[in-house]
């Protein structure tokens, strides 16, 4: 009887959770100094874009973005110059200043955004952060979906967002190709605001 209820347990939590997939945390301690870069789509596909930033322990750095569109160049920029600070803004997040007036914010391994807003507590929330740090608002609601929206009184738009999830620290997004059930890390939550990594440091 007592090995019924386990099982009965264990398809109930499967079904509940729809076998969800996590992106697991593979955040470490690194020093500023290396290559930074992200990728999106495949080399040699209709679609193809590369980011990189490199940080030089004489506080130079190089930055180049390429995009590839039908296997044409359709961008090919390549930037250098001078870190002009490099500063802790709290425990966890430091922040990056170059001299073309550039902001970067690394926390452990990652280079990305940060935001200064204070997140509230809970698996879901109501939470949005404005214009100033976007371009656009940004719209987490107490249902569970992060979407954006130009109106930063009220919110009533249709488009279809992700869904977000919190579990401890982290915020996961779900992928927005239907009939996946992946979950990625979109944000890690500090005390003194959000940081959305963009750029993963190279081995």
């Amino acid at each position: 009887m007592k090995n019924k209820i386990v099982v009965v347990l264990i398809l109930t939590t499967i079904t509940l959770t729809g076998c969800a997939e996590y992106q697991k945390d593979e955040s470490f301690d690194t020093e500023l100094h290396g290559t930074y870069s992200d990728t999106l789509g495949v080399e040699n596909d209709s679609y193809y874009a590369e980011w990189k930033y490199n940080f030089n322990k004489d506080d130079t750095y190089e930055h180049s973005y390429k995009e590839i569109i039908d296997n044409e160049t359709n961008r090919n920029v390549d930037i250098s110059g001078d870190i002009i600070s490099y500063e802790q803004i709290s425990d966890d997040v430091s922040k990056i200043t170059l001299d073309n007036d550039e902001e970067l914010y690394k926390y452990k391994n990652m280079l990305g955004d940060f935001y200064e807003v204070e997140v509230p507590d809970g698996k879901t929330f109501d939470l949005h952060i404005d214009k100033k740090y976007f371009g656009y608002g940004n719209w987490f609601d107490k249902n569970g979906q992060l979407h954006n929206c130009d109106d930063e009184d009220s919110c009533e738009c249709k488009e279809y967002y992700p869904k977000y999830i919190r579990k401890s620290n982290i915020i996961y997004c779900k992928s927005t190709i239907e009939q996946k059930n992946n979950y990625a890390i979109g944000y890690y939550i500090f005390d003194n605001g959000l940081f959305c990594p963009k750029y993963t440091k190279e081995e």
